[in-house]
């Protein structure tokens, strides 16, 4: 299993994207083949951070794609992973859910031996 990306995940980057570049016109781009390169994708920065009960949480910034990090193209989105995330991160299936309680990102990552009661934050482990 590979690191996948939902459509509806890079729908919702792509609405924080365009928030979050003050009415930047972000093309209808959600529609993109995923794992399709796009030179014009959206680049995102897939990090942990210390947070949360279990010690750690995943967190999505817009404005730290470091040179050092690896890109992976889903369509519109690049995702760009640090070299220490990158063996946690073999397995993630990041989706965003909407509910009765608003929406929020979901970070399945069958790797993650113990994760909170709240499944915000994790503990991780060392890979194999």
């Amino acid at each position: 299993m590979t690191l996948q990306v939902t459509q509806a995940a890079i729908t919702e980057i792509l609405r924080l994207y365009q928030h979050h570049q003050g009415a930047v016109k972000v093309e209808n781009r959600a529609t993109a083949v995923i794992g399709e390169a796009d030179s014009d994708a959206v680049p995102v920065q897939l990090d942990f951070v210390t947070g949360g009960c279990a010690e750690q949480r995943y967190q999505l910034n817009f404005n730290s794609a470091s040179s050092m990090s690896q890109a992976m193209n889903f369509g519109a989105v690049a995702l760009h992973i640090s070299p220490d995330a990158w063996p946690y991160v073999q397995q993630l299936t990041l989706d965003y859910v909407e509910d009765l309680m608003g929406g929020s990102f979901r970070f399945d990552n069958p790797q993650l031996p113990e994760t909170c009661n709240c499944g915000q934050s994790f503990r991780l482990r060392s890979p194999e």
